[in-house]
C-alpha cells in the first residue's frame, strides 16, 4: 500500500508539473521572457536616434542598443574596453585602432576605418552644430577645421587602410578613451545619411529610421511614436553569437506613476523611474525590485545671462542664495533620489573638491536685490521657468518659486513643456530661467565644466569668461599635469561666482528590475551594455 500511495503521489505530482509547464504566460512580462525580449521604460518619447545629436538620456538609453564605438564601457566600472575595435597602441598623443575582422554594419557591408573618419568628419562639421564638437577640439587640428581656417584632411582622424584608424591629439589627452564610448563616437553610415540629405547639416526629417543603418548588437525594427520602439538581434554583430536577448520594446512612458503601474501589472521588465511617493514603500519592501545607485550628475537651473534684469550678476546671485536646498530635500522620498548639490561637479568625481560651494543666505539675497534697485522685490519683473513635463521636475520647480516668492518676494511664472518643446526652446535660448542638467560622460571634472567654455554648444546662455578659459587651457597643458586638479578647481570657482547656472541637487538612478533581468549591473553613468543581459 505504501508503495502504490507514493507512486499515486508521485504521478499526481508529475500531472500537476506538467500542467504548470504547459500553462500560457499571463503577464506580457511572462510572455516576453519566453521569447528573450526584454521590455524597458524610456521615460519621454526619443527626439531622435542621430548619434552625432543627441544628447539625452532617453535617445541613448535606445542608441546603445543599436550603435558600437570603437571602446565601449565595462558595465561595472566603466573603463573602456574593446569595441569595434579589438585592440589598439597608443605613443603619447597618438592612438592606432585595428578594427575586428568581422566588424559590419547590420546590412551586411563590412564596418571600415573610413566609416569613423567620415563620423568624426561629420560631428566636426560646423553646420551640423553637432553638442558635443567641442569636446573633440583635443583631435589634433580639429577646432581649426571648425572654424573653417582648414580643410579635414589636416585634422588629426586618417584611415591607415580599411582596418587601421589613426587618431592623433593636440596633445596628450590622459582620459580620451573614455571619451569615446560616447553615443556621438558611434559610426555613422555615409550612404544612407547622404540619401537623406542628413550627413553634413539637419534635416527637419530627422535621422533616417526607415531601415536604419547600425552597427550594434541590435537594429531597428521599427518606432511607433508614443506607443514602442522595437529593436532585434543584429545576426551581422559580430559577437552576435553570445548576444542572449533576442530584442528589446522600449516604451515611452513620461508618466512616472504609469511607469509604475505598467511595473505592477506585469508589462515591463525595467523602469526608468520610481515615482516619489513609491520609493519609500519599495525601499523598505522584503525582496524589493527597486535598485538604487550612485549617478555621476548634477541638476541645476540655466539663467540667461542676456536678458533684463539676470544680466545683473547681483539679481543671479541673490536667485542662488535665496534657494533652501535642506528644505527642498526634506521628504524621506527626496533624500532616496536626491541630495543637495552646492557645485557643478558632483562630489566624488575622479576626486574633484569644489573649492567654493554655493551658499545659502536669505538676508545676503535681500541686500543684493535691493542695491540692484529692487528693495523686497519692489518693481521686479516677472520672469519664467521653463522646465520638462515631470512628476520631479514640477515638484522642485514649485518649491523654489514658492522660496522666491516667499524670500525675495517676486513672482516667478512656471512654464511646463512637453519634452521635445523644453528641448528646442533651451536649445534656441528662449528662456529666462530653465532647467537644465548634465550627466557625465566619463568621470572626468572636465565632463562638466567644458560644457560652460565658449565654444560648447550647450553651453545655451553663452555666457564666457576669459579666466575660465585660460584655466581649462592650463590644466589640460602636460607641463602643469601635477596643478590639473586645482586648476579644475579655480575654474569652477570662477564658474560659481559668476552664476550662469544655480546648482540644485544630483541624483541617484532608481529603477525597478524584475528579478528575471540578471546582468543589469549599476554603475556611475547608468548604462546597462544590453548585449550583456539575459533573461532567465
Amino acid at each position: 500500500m505504501r508503495f502504490l500511495k507514493w507512486g499515486i503521489v508521485g504521478i499526481s505530482c508529475l500531472i500537476v508539473g506538467c500542467q504548470i509547464q504547459n500553462q500560457k504566460p499571463t503577464t506580457e512580462v511572462e510572455k516576453a521572457n519566453k521569447e528573450g525580449i526584454l521590455l524597458v521604460g524610456i521615460g519621454p518619447d526619443p527626439e531622435g536616434f542621430d548619434p552625432q545629436l543627441v544628447t539625452g538620456v532617453t535617445e541613448q538609453n535606445v542608441l546603445r542598443s543599436l550603435f558600437e564605438g570603437l571602446v565601449v564601457p565595462d558595465p561595472k566600472m566603466l573603463k573602456p574596453k574593446p569595441g569595434a575595435a579589438e585592440r589598439w597602441e597608443i605613443q603619447e598623443n597618438r592612438y592606432i585602432f585595428h578594427l575586428r575582422p568581422n566588424a559590419c554594419w547590420n546590412n551586411g557591408e563590412p564596418l571600415t576605418a573610413h566609416d569613423f573618419v567620415f563620423t568624426f568628419q561629420r560631428l566636426l562639421t560646423p553646420q551640423l552644430a553637432a553638442p558635443n564638437a567641442s569636446t573633440f577640439f583635443v583631435i589634433k587640428n580639429a577646432k581649426a577645421f571648425y572654424d573653417g581656417e582648414i580643410a579635414f584632411q589636416e585634422v588629426g582622424v586618417k584611415a591607415l587602410d580599411d582596418d587601421t584608424l589613426e587618431i592623433v591629439l593636440e596633445q596628450p589627452v590622459p582620459f580620451f578613451l573614455s571619451l569615446l564610448i560616447q553615443p556621438c563616437c558611434y559610426p555613422a553610415h555615409q550612404k544612407s545619411l547622404e540619401q537623406n540629405a542628413c550627413a553634413w547639416t539637419r534635416n527637419p526629417n530627422g535621422y533616417p529610421t526607415h531601415h536604419l543603418v547600425s552597427n550594434g548588437a541590435f537594429q531597428l525594427k521599427q518606432w511607433a511614436i508614443g506607443e514602442k520602439i522595437e529593436v532585434v538581434k543584429n545576426t551581422h554583430y559580430w559577437n552576435h553569437q553570445n548576444v542572449r536577448l533576442n530584442g528589446i520594446h522600449f516604451f515611452p512612458i513620461a508618466d512616472v506613476a504609469a511607469e509604475e503601474r505598467a511595473f505592477r501589472r506585469g508589462q515591463l521588465h525595467i523602469t526608468e523611474n520610481v515615482p516619489y511617493q513609491k520609493l519609500y514603500f519599495y525601499h523598505t519592501k522584503k525582496n524589493s525590485p527597486l535598485q538604487i545607485h550612485p549617478y555621476l550628475n548634477t541638476f541645476y537651473y540655466l539663467l540667461n545671462i542676456n536678458v533684463y534684469p539676470l544680466n545683473d550678476v547681483r539679481i543671479r546671485q541673490a536667485l542662488s542664495l535665496a534657494i533652501d536646498r535642506n528644505q527642498l530635500a526634506g521628504s524621506d522620498h527626496f533624500k532616496l533620489k536626491h541630495r543637495s548639490a552646492y557645485q557643478l561637479v558632483p562630489e566624488g568625481c575622479a576626486g574633484f573638491l569644489s573649492t567654493r560651494p554655493v551658499q545659502e543666505n536669505v538676508l545676503m539675497a535681500r541686500t543684493l536685490l535691493s542695491e540692484a534697485g529692487f528693495p523686497n522685490g519692489k518693481g521686479f519683473p516677472k520672469l519664467t521657468l521653463l522646465f520638462n513635463a515631470s512628476e520631479g521636475q514640477t515638484y522642485i520647480a514649485s518649491a523654489i518659486q514658492e522660496m522666491w516668492r516667499k524670500y525675495l518676494r517676486i513672482t516667478v511664472e512656471l512654464v511646463n513643456q512637453e519634452w521635445k518643446v523644453y528641448l528646442q526652446r533651451r536649445r534656441d535660448g528662449q528662456f529666462e530661467i530653465a532647467r537644465g542638467g548634465w550627466v557625465g560622460d566619463y568621470n572626468d571634472p572636465t565632463t562638466f565644466l567644458n560644457l560652460w567654455k565658449k565654444d560648447a554648444n550647450n553651453n545655451f546662455v553663452r555666457w564666457h569668461n576669459e579666466t575660465f578659459e585660460s584655466l581649462l587651457l592650463k590644466a589640460n597643458d602636460p607641463l602643469y599635469r601635477t596643478q590639473r586638479l586645482r586648476l579644475l578647481q579655480e575654474a569652477e570657482k570662477v564658474l560659481l561666482e559668476d552664476v550662469p547656472l544655480i546648482p540644485i541637487h544630483s541624483s541617484t538612478t532608481s529603477h525597478l528590475v524584475h528579478p528575471t533581468v540578471h546582468n543589469w549591473v549599476g554603475n556611475l553613468l547608468d548604462w546597462h551594455p544590453y548585449d550583456c543581459i539575459f533573461l532567465q
